[in-house]
C-alpha cells in the first residue's frame, strides 16, 4: 500500500514538474510572440477576446531578413608571363675587302673593318600573373663557340605583379638585354647557332 502510494506521488510530482517547466520555457522565450496578460500562471500569454473568430489576428513579430557571404575557396593565383622572342639573331656587317696577291698565290685582307648591325638585342617580358616576379638567365656571359665573341645577358630582371589592389590591374613589363662584342673569327653564310642560355623565371 505504501509502495503505491509512493509511486502515485511520484508521478504527480513528475507531473507538476513538466507543466512547472513547459510554463517557464514559454515566458522566458526572449522572442514569444503574445504578450502576457491571460492572468493565468501557468499558460500566460494574451487573452482571447469573447469576439474572436477564425482570421483573429494574435499578434505579429517583425521578422528581418539578412545575408552575409563566405569565402571558403581562398585565393588562387596564376602565373602568367610571355616573352617577346625566344631566341636572338646578331648580324655581322664585314666591310673587309679581300685582293688576290699573285706573289703569294693568296687573298690577302686590305681593309679588316667590320662592325655589328646592332650590338644588342631585346626580349621584353611581361608579367600578367598576380605575384611579382624575377626573371634570370642561368648563365649571364654564355659561351660562344666562336672564340671572337663575347656575349652578355642581362643578370636579373624584376617585375611587380599585375595586380595593384585595383578591380583591373595593369600588365608589367620589361627587358632582358642580350649583348655582343668581339669579331667573328669565321664566316657564317647561314644562320648559325653559336650560343644558348636558359631564361629562369621565378616566383617574389
Amino acid at each position: 500500500m505504501k509502495k503505491g502510494l509512493a509511486v502515485v506521488m511520484s508521478l504527480a510530482v513528475l507531473v507538476g514538474a513538466m507543466a512547472t517547466h513547459a510554463g517557464a520555457t514559454y515566458l522566458g522565450d526572449p522572442n514569444h510572440v503574445t504578450g502576457d496578460n491571460a492572468n493565468n500562471e501557468d499558460t500566460a500569454g494574451t487573452a482571447a477576446g469573447v469576439d474572436d473568430t477564425t482570421g483573429t489576428e494574435i499578434g505579429s513579430k517583425e521578422i528581418p531578413v539578412k545575408i552575409q557571404t563566405v569565402s571558403g575557396g581562398g585565393t588562387t593565383n596564376v602565373y602568367a608571363v610571355s616573352l617577346s622572342a625566344t631566341e636572338v639573331t646578331f648580324i655581322w656587317n664585314n666591310t673587309a675587302t679581300t685582293i688576290w696577291n699573285p706573289e703569294t698565290l693568296k687573298y690577302e685582307t686590305q681593309n679588316d673593318a667590320g662592325s655589328w648591325a646592332n650590338a644588342s638585342r631585346t626580349i621584353t617580358v611581361k608579367n600578367y600573373s598576380d605575384v611579382a616576379i624575377e626573371v634570370k638567365p642561368d648563365n649571364a656571359a654564355p659561351t660562344s663557340s666562336d672564340d671572337g665573341i663575347t656575349l652578355g645577358v642581362t643578370t636579373s630582371l624584376k617585375l611587380d605583379s599585375a595586380y595593384d589592389g585595383t578591380v583591373t590591374g595593369s600588365v608589367k613589363s620589361g627587358d632582358i638585354v642580350v649583348t655582343v662584342n668581339g669579331t667573328p673569327n669565321n664566316t657564317y653564310v647561314d644562320l648559325t647557332q653559336i650560343a644558348t642560355f636558359n631564361l629562369k623565371i621565378t616566383r617574389q
